[in-house]
């Protein structure tokens, strides 16, 4: 059995096994369990994200479950800025948002179609050990690589920019690290040298990312007015911090 299609087979029972454990911690309310599903979800989609041009399935299901993620985001921005306002010892204003947001994920979760991604995710071993070819499969691995390598100029172009646009910056890194991670044995070894870089630069975007929207949160409600200033602080530590992390990576490049 070729490399590629281990992997392929080995990462949909990986991730079936993940989807299933954390749709049973989301009927039990784990506060970590919307958390847990959204990572592996987005691990999902970095695998589907190259074949989806050599099987139309993966195309579908990739689409099925952004659809699905778009329905979870609101709910984990509010789920991170509770844990802030706790932080903040606002404890009261933080219980009136929780009670707010238990009956918001409530409707979340009774509109995720988890057990229809998990059926399809079932079905696309069938689908490749039928469409794909050994030949296809050279050319399959390839076009990761190549995917790989495209995405990496996208970031060394956007790091280079003297002022880069850290929203598209954050999410390109995302992108990168969590393919990096998925092929990481069939791409280069720079590849997996880059790992940690890139998932410590996602963690210092992913905190200043967080200091913005409650921001732009706060500038519309009131009861946050008072933490309008020192969440501009940390926003700008934080973009500091993300700068010194980019400099590194430049020179890594």
């Amino acid at each position: 059995m070729p490399k590629l299609i281990k992997l392929l087979t080995h990462s949909m029972q990986q991730l079936h096994a993940q989807i299933w454990a954390s749709r049973e911690q989301l009927t039990q309310q784990d506060p970590e369990a919307l958390h847990h599903l959204r990572v592996s979800l987005r691990q999902l989609r970095s695998l589907l994200h190259p074949l989806r041009n050599h099987l139309k399935e993966a195309e579908e299901l990739d689409q099925f479950v952004k659809k699905n993620m778009v329905l979870t985001n609101p709910i984990r921005d509010r789920e991170v800025l509770i844990i802030e306002l706790k932080q903040c010892l606002m404890q009261d204003l933080a219980q009136v948002y929780q009670q707010e947001l238990d009956a918001d994920r409530m409707l979340v979760i009774q509109q995720l179609e988890l057990d229809a991604i998990t059926q399809r995710l079932i079905a696309l071993p069938r689908h490749w050990q039928h469409s794909l070819s050994k030949h296809a499969v050279h050319d399959l691995e390839k076009h990761i690589d190549q995917q790989w390598r495209k995405q990496n100029q996208k970031l060394h172009k956007l790091i280079e920019q003297k002022i880069p646009d850290k929203h598209h910056l954050r999410v390109l890194i995302k992108q990168l690290r969590y393919s990096s991670e998925t092929y990481k044995t069939i791409l280069t070894k720079r590849a997996k040298q880059e790992q940690t870089q890139l998932k410590s630069l996602q963690e210092l975007l992913g905190t200043w990312h967080d200091y913005f929207v409650w921001l732009t949160y706060a500038k519309q409600h009131k009861e946050l007015a008072s933490l309008i200033s020192p969440w501009q602080e940390k926003l700008e530590y934080w973009e500091q911090q993300s700068d010194r992390a980019l400099e590194s990576l430049k020179l890594a490049f």
